[in-house]
């Protein structure tokens, strides 16, 4: 049996292996970097005046390389997200001289992290669906074009991202969208205005009236969590309110904080979206007896907000 020879590559336990398996990892390594001609010019370039032994040292990094490029043969790299979007690349290291696996986020995933972070505060679901869900809206829009039968969801999501992109240019006092008999589809339109707002380093909030606007309403205001996701979505260069039927019926709480809470917004000149499952009469009726408390309700989202009745009532998701 021949001598066993010990190698490793940063980020990796050492892996021993003896002469005779050594030399038959290389040629397998060689021979799949011929059937990869752009990784093997890639390689050489590293290697460019470089002791002859740095390949063999190298062989650990270079699979993972290779393995990860085979496998993703028939895609765009750029266009990877997830656990996929971290890419391994090589580099020298002249300390352990060997190449050295290194990870550099694709395009699509730098994108994705960006949206990630530009979510101030999500109380309905988790920055990581909101942006996940929005990616594959943002993609499905694109490609409609190709479908042979129309989608009334991609239809809205279209008419959606007309209305956001003008404020993403950096347009002034926009309107944004009250999404009507939204029949669960509305949160996602919701997602997708999130979703492009972050995308375009635009701060988002994302409130559903059933959790930060209970909590206000149920402690009178002593939730200190909530009050600060209410100051975030009073701030926040695009706010969507998701839920609004689960919104508190508290005369108090829709004068004292609800419409005062609408008007800062109106007043910031920032848009927001929001979506219902009824029209817009029926859900503000529900609200309150008062015509008066009616009226000013009716007036405050209709200053921030158009409404738009969807037209899919199948689930997007």
């Amino acid at each position: 049996m021949g001598e066993w020879v010990t190698f490793k590559n940063a980020g990796f336990a050492q892996a021993s292996i003896n002469e005779d398996n050594l030399k038959e990892y290389k040629n397998e390594i060689i021979e799949r970097l011929n059937k990869k001609l752009d990784c093997k010019r890639y390689i050489e370039r590293l290697l460019k005046d470089k002791n002859n032994d740095v390949f063999d040292k190298s062989l650990t990094a270079i699979d993972v390389f290779l393995e990860f490029r085979e496998k993703h043969e028939n895609e765009n790299i750029d266009l990877l997200v997830g656990k996929d979007g971290n890419v391994p690349m090589l580099e020298y290291d002249p300390y352990s001289e060997c190449l050295v696996l290194k990870y550099v986020y694709s395009k699509a995933q730098k994108s994705h992290m960006t949206a990630l972070s530009n979510i101030l505060c999500s109380d309905i679901k988790s920055r990581e669906r909101i942006v996940s869900n929005g990616e594959k809206i943002l993609k499905d829009t694109l490609n409609a074009p190709k479908c042979a039968q129309p989608i009334p969801f991609l239809n809205d999501a279209k008419l959606t991202f007309t209305r956001l992109y003008p404020y993403l240019q950096g347009k002034n006092n926009p309107k944004g969208f009250l999404f009507t008999f939204s029949n669960g589809n509305g949160q996602y339109l919701l997602d997708f205005v999130s979703f492009l707002g972050a995308k375009y380093n635009k701060k988002v909030a994302c409130l559903s009236s059933g959790e930060t606007f209970s909590r206000i309403s149920l402690t009178l205001g002593k939730d200190e969590s909530a009050m600060s996701y209410l100051e975030m979505g009073k701030n926040a260069d695009i706010l969507c309110l998701y839920n609004l039927e689960a919104l508190p019926t508290n005369k108090n709480f829709i004068e004292s904080v609800f419409i005062p809470f609408l008007s800062m917004r109106k007043s910031q000149g920032k848009i927001t979206f929001g979506c219902i499952n009824d029209s817009l009469a029926t859900f503000v009726g529900g609200l309150s007896p008062l015509p008066s408390t009616r009226k000013q309700i009716t007036t405050s989202l209709n200053s921030l907000m158009d409404e738009h009745k969807t037209k899919e009532d199948q689930l997007y998701f």
